[in-house]
């Protein structure tokens, strides 16, 4: 059973990785090499459903709606928290083992590469971040194997930053989904004043009731 249950989610991580927009996208294909099993958890778990809720965000979603755009600027700057906020923590670490002369491992028994299409700028980003987040659970190999910090630190660091971009992915979906219903419920709007202006027309209503209604 656990073994038929492994093959069910590697086969819908393998859907959800190969997922193509509907409409015809430019897109732009980036390479993703992994040598951590954690890095490649958080691919599937975050960069593959960012991916998606960043291209519906981004390609389907007008820019002139207040909420889309309030969205767009919270989530740009989560991209900058988040992207200064990794980027700081490993350089603490590499300081670290630079500081103990800690040797590197000599190769990891699974090095995965991921072939992603990339629809938007902000996907980019977010896998430059899954790099950095591979990047930093190599540099705490480092440091576990030379014994500079114990295990239950570098699985507490590793869960850390796994969690902060797993729920950053969760986020861009929410947002996404939030300002695609305010758009829908805008469009609804117009549409039923648009309906009934044109009734008012077809009913002879005094022209200034009709300008009153199409006024802003």
């Amino acid at each position: 059973p656990a073994g038929r249950q492994r093959e069910v989610v590697g086969r819908r991580r393998e859907e959800e990785a190969a997922w193509r927009p509907d409409h015809s996208t430019p897109f732009w294909m980036y390479q993703l090499d992994l040598k951590t099993d954690k890095a490649a958890y958080v691919y599937h778990m975050a960069l593959v459903k960012a991916q998606q809720s960043l291209y519906f965000f981004y390609h389907t979603l007008p820019d002139n709606v207040d909420v889309v755009a309030a969205a767009e600027k919270d989530i740009n700057s989560r991209f900058e928290l988040i992207e200064t906020q990794m980027r700081d923590e490993l350089a603490r670490i590499k300081a670290v083992a630079d500081s103990v002369a800690a040797t590197p491992p000599t190769a990891y028994t699974k090095v995965e590469s991921f072939a992603v299409a990339m629809y938007t700028p902000e996907a980019r980003r977010f896998a430059s971040m899954v790099e950095t987040y591979d990047e930093l659970v190599q540099t705490l190999d480092v440091l576990w194997f030379a014994a500079a910090i114990n295990r239950r630190t570098k699985s507490q660091l590793v869960q850390q930053y796994r969690n902060l971009l797993v729920a950053f992915a969760r986020d861009i979906y929410v947002k996404s989904r939030r300002a695609k219903n305010a758009v829908r419920a805008n469009r609804m709007l117009r549409d039923a004043e648009r309906i009934e202006r044109a009734k008012a027309k077809i009913d002879g209503k005094p022209a200034d009731v009709v300008a009153e209604a199409e006024a802003p």
